[in-house]
C-alpha cells in the first residue's frame, strides 16, 4: 500500500521529491505526508482507561470525551450590559464562564457576576497572584452556592503577561495556604502568554512544565495536593494536527511529571483550552469563525475539559451579541450534531497524531530539563531568556506568513480589495511589552503586519494593499 501511494504521489509531483510535501513549523516540528506505523516505542497513553474522575462537575458523563462549553468574560461594561450578556450565555447553553484577568482586575469583581443565576454554570477566574481577589471570589461564590472550578492563582503567568508582580514580591506561602483550603482547582498554569508571544507547541508545553515545577517547589505544600489543585490552560493555534498532538502531549507530560514527583495516585490533570487570539484577523474577520471551529475541533478531539471559542470580532474590540452567540453555538454544534464528545481519545491509533504527540512530548521534556538546569522558569523569565527565545520563534512565524508558507486567508491570500474595516467598541488596553524589560512578553497577531488601515479624507477607513 505504501509503495503504491508513493508511486502515485511521485507521478503527480512530476519529478519533484516527495519531501516537498513535508511541512516544518517554527521550532522544528516536522509534519510528514505519510506515517506508516505508530512511534516506536509507542507513546504513552494520554488518557486513563476510565475517566470517571477525569473532570468532575456539570457537563461530564463518565468515560467519554465530554467537555464543558465555555465562554470568555473578557470585557467589563455597564452592569446592564453585563446582566444581558450573562443571561444570554446561561440560557444559550454555556456551562463555564472563564473570567479573564482584565475583568478580575475590575474593582467591581466579583459582583459583576451577580446577575448570573446561582449554580447554573461553573466559574473559572484568572486572578493572577492576588490571594485577596481569590478570597473575595471564594466568599462571594460560597454565599451563592456557586461552583468555582478555577480561581486562577497563576503568579508566574501574571508576571509573563503583565510584568507584575515581580517574582520577589509573590507571597508563595499565602498562595499555598489558600490552595490547601479552597475547593476545586485554585491554581492555574497558563501557557497563553507564551503562545501569544510566538511560542511553538513544544515550547508552550515546556514552559507549562517548568512553571508547574516552580509551583511545586515554592508553595510549601505536598506535591499530591498541588497537582490535584492545578489546572493547565492552553491556547489552540492554527495547525490542526500539531494542536491536537499538543494537548494530548500535555497529558502525557502531566503524568510523567507526576511520576517524577513519586506520586502513587496520579491525577489525570485538568485542561482548559481557548481558541487562539494570535490567529484572529481584523481584515475579513468572518474567517475567524472558521478558524475558531477548526481550533475547537482540535481541542475536543484532544480531550480538553473546558473549551471556549473567541468571538470572530474579538480582535476588533468588544464582541457583539451575534459573535458571542456564534462562538457558543460552534461548540454546541460540534457536540450535538457532530457528536465529537462521545468517544474518549478519538485520535488514538492515528499514526500521524501519535507520532506528533510523541515528538512533542519528547521535545518538550528535553526543553523542560534545559530550563531546570538553567535555574527554572522564573530565572529564565527574569533574565529575558524567554523573551529572546520567543522573539526568535516569532521571526520564524512572520517569515512564513510573509512568503505564504503559512497563508492567512482573507489577508495574505484572497483579500477583498473592496472590504471596509468592521468596527467595534474599543476594549481595555492591556500592558505592552517594553524593550528594556524581560516582562511583560509581547502579544502578537499573525495578520497584524499585513493589515494596515488608512483613513480617507471623509473620515472613512479602508485597507491598504499588503
Amino acid at each position: 500500500m505504501t509503495t503504491r501511494w508513493r508511486a502515485a504521489v511521485e507521478k503527480e509531483l512530476k519529478g519533484a521529491s516527495i519531501d516537498s510535501l513535508v511541512a516544518t513549523l517554527p521550532g522544528g516540528l516536522r509534519i510528514d505526508p505519510l506515517y506508516e506505523d505508530r512511534p516506536s516505542p509507542p507513546v504513552p497513553r494520554p488518557f486513563p482507561e476510565s475517566s470517571a474522575s477525569h473532570a468532575p462537575g456539570p457537563g461530564h458523563v463518565g468515560a467519554t470525551g465530554r467537555f464543558r462549553v465555555g465562554a470568555l468574560l473578557a470585557d467589563t461594561t455597564t452592569m446592564a450590559e453585563m446582566r444581558a450578556w450573562l443571561d444570554a450565555e446561561a440560557r444559550g447553553g454555556t456551562e463555564a464562564i472563564l473570567v479573564e484577568p482584565e475583568v478580575c482586575a475590575d474593582p467591581r469583581f466579583p459582583h459583576l457576576l451577580d446577575s448570573l443565576p446561582p449554580k447554573e454554570v461553573a466559574l473559572h477566574a484568572s486572578v493572577g497572584a492576588s490571594v485577596a481577589a481569590a478570597s473575595s471570589f471564594a466568599s462571594w461564590a460560597a454565599g451563592r452556592g456557586d461552583e468555582v472550578s478555577t480561581f486562577g492563582l497563576d503568579p508566574i503567568g501574571a508576571y509573563a503577561r503583565d510584568g507584575s508582580p515581580e517574582p520577589g514580591q509573590i507571597d508563595w506561602r499565602a498562595i499555598g495556604a489558600f490552595a490547601a483550603e479552597a475547593s476545586g482547582r485554585p491554581l492555574l498554569v497558563s501557557a497563553e502568554p507564551y503562545h501569544d508571544a510566538g511560542a511553538d507547541p513544544a515550547s508552550e508545553l515546556a514552559y507549562a512544565l517548568s512553571t508547574t515545577a516552580e509551583m511545586l517547589r515554592r508553595l510549601e505544600q505536598p506535591a499530591a495536593l498541588v497537582t490535584r489543585r492545578l489546572t493547565w490552560r492552553f491556547a489552540v493555534g492554527r495547525e490542526l494536527l500539531a494542536e491536537i498532538a499538543k494537548l494530548r502531549a500535555a497529558r502525557v507530560l502531566w503524568r510523567k511529571l507526576s511520576v517524577a514527583c513519586h506520586l502513587d495516585d496520579v491525577d489525570p490533570g485538568y485542561l482548559v483550552a481557548v481558541t487562539s487570539s494570535r490567529t484572529l484577523s481584523r481584515r475579513d474577520p468572518w474567517v475567524n469563525a472558521l478558524r475558531g471551529t477548526t481550533q475547537a475541533f482540535a481541542a475536543i478531539v484532544a480531550g480538553a475539559d473546558v473549551i471556549a471559542v473567541r468571538p470572530y470580532d474579538s480582535a476588533l474590540g468588544v464582541p457583539d451579541s451575534q459573535a458571542r452567540r456564534l462562538a457558543r453555538n460552534t461548540l454546541l454544534v460540534l457536540r450535538h450534531e457532530s457528536r465529537l464528545d462521545e468517544v474518549l481519545d478519538p485520535a488514538r491509533g492515528a499514526y500521524a497524531i501519535e507520532h506528533l504527540t510523541d515528538r512533542l512530548a519528547r521535545s518538550a521534556w528535553d526543553r523542560f530539563r534545559s530550563i531546570e538546569r538553567d535555574g527554572g522558569m522564573i530565572a529564565r523569565l527574569r533574565t529575558g531568556t524567554v523573551k529572546d527565545e520567543l522573539a526568535a520563534r516569532w521571526d520564524e512565524w512572520l517569515a512564513g506568513f510573509g512568503d505564504k508558507r503559512f497563508p492567512i486567508i482573507g489577508v495574505t491570500e484572497f483579500p477583498n480589495e473592496a472590504e471596509r474595516p468592521l468596527t467595534r467598541a474599543l476594549r481595555q488596553t492591556l500592558a505592552s511589552s517594553l524593550p528594556d524589560r524581560p516582562c511583560p512578553l509581547p502579544r502578537h497577531r499573525d495578520a497584524a503586519a499585513f493589515e494596515r488601515a488608512v483613513t480617507s479624507a471623509d473620515g472613512s477607513m479602508e485597507w491598504a494593499k499588503p
